[in-house]
């Protein structure tokens, strides 16, 4: 057998009634074969146009021949409008009871009779098959004009949920259309049809040609006016579906154009991020440094405090012994006697010597306070450097949450963009392919059932590390003390791993530096389970992040699978009749 050519070969060109027995050649030629059928069906139109009305004749002249003669016969049957089938068998029942004195004329009561048959034979006869054909018609475009897409979805988009949209309003409009035609006559001869069951136009052409009585009247012009808004639903239906693919294309450049946008954004973000871990570990690593020097000079401070009141004590007894001493001096300077002995003379000199060891030991009591108090004002000026910085910290950690929930909130929005293009790309590769409308013909599914094989596959343990690192901020060195080790790790070799992990992590999150801690635990610990996770978040009173885990990992319900029906045939007992010859 040869091969078959890249070249398709049609010996015949396709008609409506060949897409029921045979898949379209492609979309343009459906829209070919459905432009061609409304032109064969408007032509169709025309001609029962001029059957109803007559070659020359028009709804005007009709109407101004049919109306005086309608008014005559209702005048006569006293009644002031006509509404339904039943008045008409009640005037012939009333003209052939009274007889001779029957108000009616028996030509006007048969020419009125072939006129309400004229009108519902042309309608019921002249658009049925008409109607056929555009139910079928749009039951072609509902299975092969597809939108591959649901009325509600992302806002990005729009233009597959709109066209989605238009298309289920347009199909209800045009069966609707199609469905008032026949429904005039089934209330005209069933029920009750007024001029209140017309559209505005309808009732426009009833009240300028007087007809708002006689709505029977204006069925036929209203059921081609249904045709043709019909039509025009169709004609409508395939201008938006030719041009789909044009609008997601644009859509699509638009949405590539605004993920440079928000990646441009998001790198800016990150590099924000970045700074702002930098700033905030920077803070964090010296008020850590103060706050161990703190702790350091504690035990200095409180000696300092001593000695600074031992000092004072000191210093005030020796100002006090000064002035004293100086005050006995002046008082012995005042009362020096003519004739000084040698007694008062040791006084004098003791006292002058008392006097200069004072203000000799003053100087140097005022230098050590001196010296105590700058040493105290240094440590206040180290407390009060630790309150700023802690200060700074704060609103670098309040700064550094808003950026990071920016750049989440980019990140979220980069990943909905991704999706929507990826969205659109299958959206308009089955609205381009050959090979869908094959698969719509042969009623097989549009969408792979292994759609999601090729995806990587996270395990349980990973997803659970994803969720600890995103709840629990800088706890992740408090887990990684807490978790377990086989074979062992000692305290150093923990903390070296602490130190390697920040180290080079400087410039990332807090979420980066769990997420590295805890795959090393799970490189190196050879036993890693659920179960020793969340009893290390436990241990360091993060309960929280426990709940978080069972809340997303919860195991989904199973379905419940109804058992296979076996169904019984049960034969009917068949009659056998022996032929043997005897």
């Amino acid at each position: 057998m040869a091969k078959r050519t890249a070249l398709e070969f049609y010996r015949k060109r396709q008609t409506v009634e060949s897409l029921a027995t045979e898949r379209p050649q492609s979309l343009k030629s459906v829209y070919d074969i459905i432009n061609s059928s409304i032109a064969g069906l408007e032509e169709r139109l025309d001609m029962l146009m001029t059957s109803y009305y007559g070659a020359d004749e028009t709804l005007d002249n009709q109407l101004k021949r049919w109306l005086p003669l309608v008014s005559t016969v209702l005048r006569q049957g006293k009644t002031m409008e006509l509404v339904c089938k039943d008045q008409i068998e009640e005037f012939y029942i009333k003209h052939d009871n009274l007889l001779e004195r029957s108000p009616f004329c028996q030509d006007n009561l048969d020419e009125f009779y072939d006129v309400i048959n004229h009108i519902t034979d042309s309608v019921n006869d002249g658009f049925s098959p008409i109607a056929s054909s555009v139910e079928e018609l749009v039951g072609f475009m509902a299975k092969y004009l597809r939108s591959f897409s649901t009325a509600d979805g992302d806002r990005y988009l729009e233009t597959c949920t709109n066209y989605e949209k238009q298309k289920t309003d347009l199909e209800r409009a045009i069966l609707l259309n199609i469905k008032n035609i026949f429904l005039m006559l089934q209330k005209f001869e069933e029920e009750c049809l007024t001029i209140n069951h017309f559209d505005y136009i309808s009732k426009e052409l009833a009240e300028r040609h007087g007809c708002i009585h006689t709505p029977i009247l204006i069925v036929f012009p209203t059921a081609c006016e249904n045709i043709r808004n019909a039509f025009t639903g169709i004609r409508k239906w395939l201008t938006a579906d030719a041009s789909y693919v044009e609008y997601l294309e644009h859509d699509y450049i638009d949405l590539e154009q605004k993920r440079e946008l928000q990646l441009r954004e998001f790198k800016e973000l990150q590099l924000k991020v970045s700074s702002f871990e930098y700033k905030f570990k920077a803070l964090q690593k010296e008020i850590n440094q103060i706050s161990s020097e703190l702790n350091r000079l504690k035990p200095k401070e409180q000696a300092i405090d001593k000695n600074e009141k031992q000092l004072s004590t000191v210093h005030k007894s020796v100002s006090v012994d000064l002035e004293i001493k100086l005050f006995r001096l002046t008082e012995m300077k005042q009362t020096t006697p003519r004739d000084r002995n040698r007694q008062f003379k040791e006084q004098l000199e003791r006292l002058n010597t008392e006097i200069n060891l004072l203000k000799d030991q003053r100087p140097k009591l005022d230098r050590s306070i001196t010296d105590i108090q700058s040493k105290k004002s240094w440590i206040a000026e180290r407390k009060m450097d630790k309150v700023e910085k802690e200060r700074l910290l704060e609103e670098v950690k309040v700064e550094r949450r808003k950026v990071k929930k920016l750049t989440r909130k980019c990140e979220v929005e980069i990943q909905r963009i991704n999706e929507c293009l990826q969205r659109l790309k299958v959206v308009k590769a089955k609205k381009t392919s050959e090979e869908i409308l094959r698969k719509i013909f042969h009623n097989l599914p549009t969408v792979s059932r292994n759609i999601q094989c090729n995806r990587g596959k996270i395990d349980k343990i990973d997803r659970a590390f994803n969720i600890v690192a995103r709840y629990i901020d800088s706890d992740w060195t408090k887990l990684y003390w807490q978790l377990p080790f086989y074979p062992a790790r000692g305290e150093e070799t923990k903390r070296q791993d602490i130190e390697d992990i920040i180290q080079n992590c400087v410039r990332h999150t807090a979420e980066d530096e769990a997420k590295l801690g805890l795959a090393k635990w799970r490189r190196l610990h050879t036993r890693v389970t659920m179960a020793t996770l969340t009893d290390a978040l436990t241990a360091i009173k993060r309960k929280d992040i426990v709940d978080q885990i069972k809340k997303e990992l919860k195991p989904s319900p199973k379905r419940l699978v109804n058992p296979k029906l076996y169904r019984t045939v049960h034969f009917p007992d068949i009659p056998v009749f022996d032929c043997r010859v005897f």
